[in-house]
C-alpha cells in the first residue's frame, strides 16, 4: 500500500489550535463493521487534550487500533481525528473508494490479524500497513467495481432497514391467518361435513347444544362454540411452583442429562432436577402471558418429562392438538 499512497504521512495538530466549530472524530463515533458515523461532534463539545490528525474531505480514514472492528471510511468532510485513525490519500488517481473497500475486505483484515502487535489492544504498525499488498485493477475497472459494490450495498441497506417492519408484518400476517381460521374464513366449508355439534357430543355425551351458532353468531354453519374444558382436560392440579433459589440449589452439581425443563407462562424459564408430567401437553399462559398483544405467544406445546409452574395451565386436548393450539 505504501507504493500507491502516502499512508503514515500525517499532519499533527495541537488540540489548542483546533477551532470550536471544527469536526473532531473519535473512534467511538464510528460503528463497528459498517464504519457508519454515529455522531458528529465539534471541538467545543469534546473534552480533549494532546494532538489530533488533520484530514481533508476525500481522505481515507483507517483505524489502526483493533483493525477487526473494520472502522475504515472515506472522509465526507474535513476535520480532525484521534491519532489511532490514520488519514491518507492515494497517488495517481487511484480510487480512494476502491482502496477503502479493499481495506475493509476479509482479504486485508486477515493480513492485519497476522501482523498486528499488542494483545489486549492490537495495532497495525505503519510499516506493516505500507507493506500490505493491494490488488490493483485498471482505473476504469476500479470505478466499475466501486459502482457495483455501492449498488449491492444500497440494496442490503434497504433490506436491513426494513427488517423490523418485515418482522412486524410477519407477526400481523400470522395473527390474521389465525383470525380467519377461527372464524371459518380460511378454507371453504363443505355442507357434507359432520357438524361440530356432533363431535362435541361424542366428547361429552351430556353436552346440551340447541344450535351450532348459539354462542357465537359470527361462526359459519356446521360450527359450534364450546368451553375449553369441553375439548381439553385441564390438569392444573399437577402444576407446582418452585422459586429460582430452590431450583438453583437443587440443580447445583447436577449433570445436564439429569435435569428437566421448567416451564412458565410463555415458555421454558429454567431447569429442575425432577418432573411432574410426562407426555404431550398444551400450556396456556395464566398471569404473565401477554394477552393484550395479539401477536404474542400465549399457548405453546411441550413433550416429554417436564415441570410446570403455576403461571401456565396444563391442557390435554381431546380434539386435534395442533388445531387447539
Amino acid at each position: 500500500m505504501g507504493e500507491i499512497s502516502n499512508y503514515g504521512e500525517c499532519n499533527n495538530v495541537s488540540v489548542d489550535s483546533i477551532t470550536d466549530d471544527d469536526w473532531v472524530l473519535e473512534l467511538e463515533d464510528l460503528e463497528k463493521d459498517t464504519a457508519k458515523i454515529i455522531q458528529t461532534l465539534s471541538r467545543s463539545k469534546r473534552s480533549i487534550k494532546g494532538v489530533r490528525h488533520r484530514f481533508n474531505k476525500g481522505d481515507i480514514l483507517y483505524s489502526k487500533l483493533r483493525t477487526y472492528l473494520n472502522k475504515v471510511l472515506v472522509a465526507p468532510q474535513s476535520g480532525y481525528c484521534t491519532t489511532e485513525i490514520m488519514p491518507f490519500n492515494s497517488y495517481c488517481n487511484v480510487s480512494s473508494y476502491y482502496l477503502n473497500h479493499v481495506l475493509r475486505s476479509a482479504y486485508f483484515l486477515d493480513y492485519t490479524q497476522q501482523c498486528g502487535y499488542g494483545v489486549k489492544m492490537p495495532r497495525l504498525s505503519t510499516t506493516d500497513a505500507c507493506n500490505g499488498m493491494i490488488p490493483l485493477p485498471p482505473l476504469a475497472e476500479q470505478k466499475r467495481i466501486v459502482k457495483e459494490i455501492e449498488h449491492w450495498f444500497s440494496l442490503i441497506d434497504v433490506i436491513e432497514s426494513g427488517k423490523e417492519d418485515l418482522q412486524a408484518t410477519i407477526k400481523q400476517a400470522k395473527s390474521k391467518i389465525l383470525d380467519l381460521a377461527i372464524h371459518g374464513k380460511l378454507v371453504p366449508q363443505d355442507p357434507n361435513d359432520e357438524p361440530a355439534s356432533e363431535l362435541l357430543k361424542r366428547i361429552n355425551s351430556k353436552a346440551e347444544i340447541t344450535c351450532d351458532n348459539g354462542h357465537y353468531t359470527q361462526l359459519p354453519d356446521g360450527w359450534t362454540a364450546c368451553r375449553l374444558e369441553q375439548v381439553a382436560d385441564i390438569l392444573d392440579n399437577l402444576r407446582k411452583p418452585i422459586n429460582s433459589s430452590e431450583r438453583d440449589s437443587r440443580i447445583r452439581n447436577r449433570q445436564i442429562d439429569e435435569l428437566y425443563p421448567y416451564y412458565g407462562a410463555t415458555g421454558q424459564v429454567g431447569l429442575i432436577d425432577d418432573y411432574i408430567i410426562n407426555g404431550n401437553y398444551l400450556l396456556l399462559g395464566e398471569d404473565g402471558a401477554p394477552f393484550l398483544d395479539k401477536n404474542a405467544i400465549k399457548a405453546y406445546s411441550i413433550s416429554g418429562k417436564s415441570w410446570v409452574n403455576n403461571h401456565a395451565h396444563i391442557l390435554s386436548p381431546k380434539i386435534d392438538f395442533e388445531f387447539l393450539q
